[in-house]
Parts: structure tokens; C-alpha cells; sequence
């Protein structure tokens, strides 16, 4: 969607720079939200956008919820974490909806839901005010304009495919449990479903206790390929450690760097 929507999202700029500031204006609406029986109406697309760019960096992410909310924000029950206004219902899970109107339909108010209205609205000033973000979105935008078009091919529309990759993305959690000052490099379907993974900071929290032992988080930022550079020597380590742990490739046909 970010691709078709209009918008340069993917570099630096005004369309990019007034996404992060209306993002910084709608989590605090959703940390409302989240036990809310009305809900909030999904996001326009480029602040979905930021939110998702936000979310891949699980440490920052949490922190900065932490600092103005004094907890992690997660989508709303029920509703995916890829919804932005416009978008079709996800039926991915079977228990997914998109933000509709009847989640941000309001009952009649008396003056005491006005009052309490009132002092919703103050609450959202302040953790407005509090809300920072502490990751670098802007280049995170524009890694992920290559990480997309390294995922672009039929096999990521295969669901055989994706539900190996899967299976291969918590193999890739088991080696950082077992080897916890390594480097582990991910191949590009194991990175997608990570990516999905973050975008339920929730359940990746609980998932990463479950399997790893701590919160793992994500560093995109190493891209140098170049021989003997941190992702030159980790891939090779990722790749002996994984085949010797596991006895199967760790190479995977459709999920390995095709170039820019």
C-alpha cells in the first residue's frame, strides 16, 4: 500500500516528516484506546506507516511507549496491526477486522460523558507532549524501500513457502537462544515473518521470553556486504551454526539477497 499510495514514504521529506508528526498525535489516541469499547478509527496509511517502522525496533519501541504511556502500546483485540483507513478486512487469522465505524461510533453523552471526554482529551495533550521517538524512522523509511523489494516474488504470496519460512524463523530464535553473543543473520523470509512478529509488540515480548530468554531486538542497520564486514562474517557464522544445530540448509531458495 505504501507504494501505491501517492506519498513519498520511503526518504526523508515533508509527506514523511508530516506522517511522524500525525503519528506522534494518534498513538497516544490509541493508548486510549486499547481497553476501549469504542476503539479508534484506523490510521491513514502513512501513519500505519511510521507505526510499522516504529514497531521494527522492539527495544526503542518499547521504551519510548514506556517513557509517556508507562506501558508497551499493542493493537487493539481482534484488530490487525496492518490496518490503515481504506484498507480491506484482514481475514488473515480468521479473527482479524479492520478499525470500521462502529469502532469509533459514539453513544449518546450526557454531561458526565462530557466531562469524562474532557479529561480523555487532556490525557491525550499530555502523553503528546511525553511521546518522543527515539529510533531514526527516516532512515528506517528507506531501508526498508530495499528490505520490500528483496521480498517481492511469488514465493511470499505461497503459503507452503511462508509456512516453512515460519518454522525457519523459530529455528533462527533458537539459535540466539543458544548463542546469545552471536550475530545471527536472518534470511529474507525469515525476516519477513519477523516483521510481522514485531507488529504485535505484545505477543513478541511474551514469544521472545518464551523461546530466547529475553527481548530480542532488530537491527536492520547492518547492510555492508562487503568481505570481511560484520554482516559478511555473521552470515557465515549464522550459516555454519544453524546447518550444524539443525542438520538442514540455512540457504533457502527465494529467500536470499538478489541484489538492489
Amino acid at each position: 500500500a505504501v507504494h501505491s499510495c501517492g506519498k513519498e514514504l520511503y526518504h526523508p521529506g515533508t509527506e514523511l516528516d508530516r506522517a511522524i508528526e500525525m503519528y506522534k498525535t494518534w498513538l497516544p489516541k490509541l493508548f486510549l484506546a486499547m481497553d476501549s469499547a469504542t476503539g479508534i478509527a484506523a490510521p491513514p496509511v502513512d501513519v500505519a506507516w511510521v507505526w510499522h517502522l516504529h514497531k521494527l525496533d522492539p527495544v526503542s519501541y518499547a521504551s519510548d511507549c514506556q517513557a509517556a504511556f508507562g506501558l508497551v502500546v499493542h493493537p487493539p483485540t481482534g484488530v490487525s496491526p496492518f490496518c490503515y483507513a481504506g484498507s480491506p478486512t484482514c481475514t488473515c487469522t480468521g479473527h482479524e477486522e479492520t478499525f470500521s465505524e462502529e469502532h469509533v461510533k459514539p453513544p449518546k453523552e450526557s454531561q458526565v460523558g462530557r466531562r469524562k471526554r474532557g479529561r480523555a482529551s487532556n490525557v491525550v495533550a499530555a502523553s503528546c507532549q511525553a511521546f518522543s521517538i527515539s529510533c531514526d524512522i527516516k532512515e528506517c523509511a528507506k531501508r526498508q524501500s530495499t528490505f520490500l523489494w528483496q521480498v517481492r516474488s511469488a514465493n511470499y504470496e505461497d503459503k507452503e513457502f511462508l509456512d516453512a519460512a515460519v518454522l525457519r524463523y523459530v529455528m533462527m530464535l533458537g539459535l540466539m537462544r543458544k548463542y546469545p553473543g552471536k550475530f545471527i543473520v536472518p534470511t529474507y523470509d525469515q525476516d519477513l515473518i519477523w516483521h510481522t512478529h514485531l507488529a504485535f509488540p505484545q505477543h513478541y515480548a511474551a514469544d521472545c521470553d518464551k523461546f530466547v530468554g529475553r527481548l530480542v531486538n532488530h537491527d536492520d542497520s547492518v547492510n555492508n556486504r562487503d568481505k570481511g564486514s560484520k554482516l559478511n562474517v555473521s552470515t557465515t557464522s549464522t550459516r555454519k551454526l544453524f546447518e550444524s544445530t539443525y542438520g538442514c540448509a540455512w540457504e533457502k531458495a527465494g529467500g536470499m539477497y538478489r541484489g538492489e
